[in-house]
C-alpha cells in the first residue's frame, strides 16, 4: 500500500473522502431535504446534490492543474495536504468505478457458474450467442454438385444417343 507524507495509506484516505463528502452533502441539503414538502420544485435535493459533485469534480480539476503547475514545487511541504486531497479524490472515484463494474458483472458469474454446476455440458452462453461448441474448429467438407452431374450425364446420353 502507497502511504501520505502522514502515514496514512491512501485506499483509506479515498475511503475516508468518500465519508465526509457525502456526509457534507446530507448536512448541507438537509434544510432543502426537510422542507421538501412545502416546496413547488420537489426536486431541488436531487438538483443540489448533482451541483454539489459537479463543482467538487471542478475542484479536484483545478487542484490537478496546481499539481501539473511549475509553481507548485515552490509550495514545498504546504502543496502536500492538496495533493492527498486529489489524490484521495481520484483513488476514491477509481474504487467507485471498480464496486460498480464488480456489482454489474456478479449476477452473471453466480448464473455461469450456476448453469456450469447444473448443466455440465450445456453452456448458456454459448447457447445466448448462437454459437454451437461441437463445430469450433474446421473440418473439410467434400461438396458435390447434383445439377452439374445431371447435366453432364444428360449431356453424355445425348451424345451417345447423336452417335449410331
Amino acid at each position: 500500500m502507497r502511504c501520505c507524507s502522514f502515514g496514512l495509506p491512501l485506499c483509506v484516505s479515498a475511503v475516508m473522502v468518500i465519508v465526509l463528502d457525502f456526509s457534507e452533502t446530507l448536512w448541507v441539503m438537509r434544510d432543502l431535504w426537510l422542507a421538501r414538502q412545502t416546496m413547488s420544485y420537489p426536486k431541488a435535493v436531487l438538483t443540489g446534490m448533482i451541483l454539489k459533485f459537479h463543482l467538487l469534480a471542478l475542484a479536484v480539476y483545478l487542484g490537478e492543474a496546481v499539481l501539473r503547475s511549475r509553481c507548485f514545487r515552490a509550495f514545498g511541504s504546504f502543496g502536500l495536504p492538496l495533493q492527498l486531497w486529489v489524490r484521495a479524490h481520484r483513488a476514491a472515484r477509481d474504487m467507485a468505478t471498480s464496486c460498480f463494474i464488480y456489482l454489474a458483472m456478479v449476477p452473471f458469474v453466480l448464473l455461469n457458474s450456476l448453469n456450469d454446476g447444473l448443466c455440465p455440458g450445456c453452456s448458456a452462453h454459448q447457447l445466448l450467442i448462437y454459437r454451437d461448441p461441437g463445430h469450433l474448429e474446421r473440418k473439410e467438407t467434400v461438396l458435390v454438385d447434383i445439377l452439374c452431374d445431371e447435366l453432364d450425364s444428360e449431356e453424355d446420353s445425348t451424345d451417345s444417343a447423336d452417335s449410331p
